[in-house]
Formats: C-alpha cells, sequence, structure tokens
C-alpha cells in the first residue's frame, strides 16, 4: 500500500502483493525481476535529474417511491460488496449516481465484481488497504485503525485505497501474460506477448517499451498537476505523491494509482479540475484496454488541451 512519506527512489513494489517492502538480497534475482529494477532506476533517475468489465447495475423499483429512494437502492445493491469493503476499513461512503463522474462509476463497478469472493482481513499493520496474491487466491487487507499519516484526509484516502487495492486484482485477472507459475508477473498492469516466456526477449522488450509510455503519460499529468490554479496546495502536494509512487514502477502501478487519484479527487470536490480530467484520461484508455484483454501501452499525448 502506498506511503505517502517515502520518496520514490525508496519504493519497491512486492511482486505478490500491493505492499512495499526492500527487495530480498540472499536469493538470486531472477532475470524479469533484475529488468523491473533497472527500468524503475531510470524512471528515478530521470526524476531525480530533473529536480521533480462492469457489473451490471440491479435496481429495485416499488410503487410509491421517488427517482432519487429508488437511485439510492440501485447503487447501494451494485456495489454492496465494495460499500462493505469500505465501512469496515473505515473509509467514506461512496457517492450516489447523480453526483458521481461516469468513469469513476466504471471502475466501482468493476471492484464490485473483483471482490466476489475475496476475503478481507482486518491486521495492524498501519495501511489502509493492501492486497495479496498467493497459490490460495487473493485476499485484501486492512487496518480498521488507520486514520491518515497528517497529509491526508483519513477516511477518504481509506476509500481511494481499497479501490487502488481491488484494481491490482482486477489487473491481474484482466492482463494477458505468459505462463507465470512463479508470480514474477503478479498485479502487472500491461499485455506481455505469450511467446519467449517469462524471461524471454519478446517480454523484456514490451516491459521496456510499455514501461517508457506509461512513464511519458504520468509527465504529462504532473505537467498539468503542476500548473492547475484549481487544485489547494495539499491536494496537488499529494498528487505529485501519487505521481512519484506510479513512476516508480508503472508496470505495477500505473493502473491502480489512476484510480486512487480520480476517487480521492472526485471525494474532496476537485472532479471538475483540469487536474482530474487529464487522470481520466489516461484512466479511461487503461480501463478499455485491460477489458478488452489486448492492446499495447501507448502515450496520449498532450494533455493540457484535451479532456
Amino acid at each position: 500500500m502506498p506511503s505517502l512519506a517515502r520518496g520514490r527512489d525508496e519504493q519497491r513494489p512486492s511482486a505478490t502483493t500491493g505492499a512495499i517492502r526492500p527487495p530480498a538480497r540472499t536469493a538470486p534475482v531472477p532475470p524479469v525481476l533484475a529488468l523491473q529494477r533497472a527500468v524503475g532506476n531510470q524512471a528515478v533517475t530521470r526524476l531525480v535529474e530533473s529536480g521533480r468489465t462492469a457489473a451490471a447495475p440491479l435496481s429495485v423499483q416499488r410503487a410509491g417511491r421517488s427517482g432519487r429512494r429508488r437511485e439510492e437502492e440501485e447503487i447501494e445493491l451494485r456495489r454492496s460488496r465494495l460499500d462493505r469493503a469500505n465501512a469496515q476499513a473505515g473509509g467514506a461512503r461512496l457517492p450516489r449516481t447523480s453526483s458521481n463522474d461516469s468513469h469513476l462509476a466504471e471502475l466501482q463497478d468493476e471492484a464490485e465484481q473483483h471482490l466476489e469472493g475475496v476475503p478481507l482481513t482486518p491486521q495492524s499493520n498501519g495501511q489502509p488497504a493492501q492486497a495479496h496474491h498467493s497459490a490460495n487466491g487473493y485476499g485484501i487487507t486492512f487496518d480498521p485503525a488507520y486514520t491518515g499519516d497528517g497529509t491526508v484526509d483519513g477516511p477518504h484516502f481509506a476509500t481511494a485505497s481499497m479501490l487502488h487495492e481491488v484494481q491490482h486484482i482486477a489487473t491481474d485477472r484482466r492482463y494477458r501474460r505468459p505462463s507465470d507459475p512463479d508470480h514474477a508477473l503478479s498485479f502487472h498492469n500491461f499485455h506481455y506477448p505469450t511467446q519467449g516466456g517469462v524471461d524471454g526477449d519478446p517480454l523484456r522488450e514490451s516491459m521496456v517499451r510499455q514501461q517508457n509510455h506509461a512513464d511519458g503519460n504520468l509527465e504529462e499529468v504532473r505537467d498539468v498537476v503542476a500548473r492547475d490554479r484549481r487544485l489547494s496546495d495539499q491536494m496537488r502536494e499529494h498528487l505529485l505523491g501519487r505521481l512519484d509512487y506510479a513512476q516508480a514502477a508503472p508496470q505495477v502501478h500505473y493502473d491502480t494509482v489512476l484510480a486512487d487519484m480520480l476517487q480521492y479527487m472526485h471525494s474532496l470536490g476537485f472532479g471538475s479540475t483540469d487536474s482530474f480530467q487529464a487522470v481520466r484520461r489516461l484512466s479511461r484508455e487503461a480501463y478499455q484496454r485491460r477489458n478488452n484483454m489486448s492492446g499495447d501501452h501507448s502515450e496520449l499525448g498532450d494533455m493540457r488541451t484535451r479532456r
């Protein structure tokens, strides 16, 4: 799970969980993991040098009920698993349909689908939420005592974090990759060629190319965030921290961080800003590529004039 207090060059994602932990140094490093680290280090160096399938909605209609009451029943039924997960983790309630963004609603519906059968377990680790993957399947842990670290709104960030962690599960299920019995590519959010295996040249080349494209897209968003006068200073700092986190390992944290940025901005009233629209554009493209289960990651170009 993300920590805003950590610098970009200090973060390394676990291959089988959404957590960040130091890499093991006692065992030989598989070639694909060595490649991940090398590309990630290149992104960190650039930063330092620069200075800086949705589930169908269910509805209940009863005689004598107003349209708004029917709408409330619809969203509560549609995202009951996600609502329960947020409530258990101390997160804020999801917005009603009338005040929600259409793409954010897609992400929430997708999370609702992928939460089915996933156990949620309280754990006193200071993390609002954290996804895990093992031979037994997926699970999410959360700290019910989480209140934030002083730089974020605790309940709203807990909700954004839950969406982030469920997105890890969605990406692991939807992105295409070669046979991976050792889970070296767990939670990767790129489609990879299936020929050549985990350590083959086709996968290496694909990973480098797509990671560079993802990094370029996130740099475009960084530029928008830096210039966006409608953001508060605290929100701008938060978004830049999330971009640092994503760029440290975009092969794992591209789709997920875009989702949590959207959720957090929208929840706190920044859904009409240029920054929200720029993040939304990237997230919408990733959503389509993920759920089409095909397509290479590509650079989307200048974000400043596109909505």
